[in-house]
């Protein structure tokens, strides 16, 4: 009797299986890679609001809250400024109603920090009753003036 060559099924199953544990791997990496894009676009967004959130603070109530390592953000108008090329460093007073305070901000000089200009300054008020400042922002006079 003439036996009957049967193809061998468990190449199929294997072959079935492995095929089956490829897609699995490759959707498992496709998860963990778009869960890691999310949780860095959100990271990013978290981190970028809350630097745009930081309220403006009175000169007056950063100096009665006292020294701190707290981000602070004030305005007022820039006075007493000293320019030092060599250590890149800018020092000048800022004042509004509430009183005036000191700042120390390194960095390039903005071309309009002139006395009685606005100005906002964002950083930390340190001991010493000194802002280190980290950001400068200048209001253009020009364009607040009446022509």
């Amino acid at each position: 009797m003439a036996q009957h060559h049967r193809p061998d099924s468990s190449v199929k199953v294997s072959s079935h299986l492995s095929a089956m544990t490829y897609m699995q791997n490759r959707r498992s990496k496709l998860l963990i890679t778009g869960g890691i894009i999310i949780a860095v676009f959100a990271w990013l967004l978290i981190s970028t609001l809350r630097g745009a959130t930081t309220p403006y603070t009175p000169v007056g109530q950063i100096i009665a809250n006292g020294p701190s390592n707290a981000l602070v953000r004030a305005v007022g108008n820039a006075s007493d400024i000293v320019w030092d090329t060599q250590t890149t460093s800018l020092r000048f007073v800022i004042s509004d109603e509430g009183g005036s305070l000191p700042v120390v901000y390194r960095g390039v000089r903005p071309d309009l920090l002139v006395d009685g200009v606005r100005t906002v300054v964002e950083g930390r008020y340190l001991a010493g009753g000194t802002l280190t400042a980290n950001k400068l922002l200048l209001e253009c006079p020009s364009k607040y003036q009446e022509e």
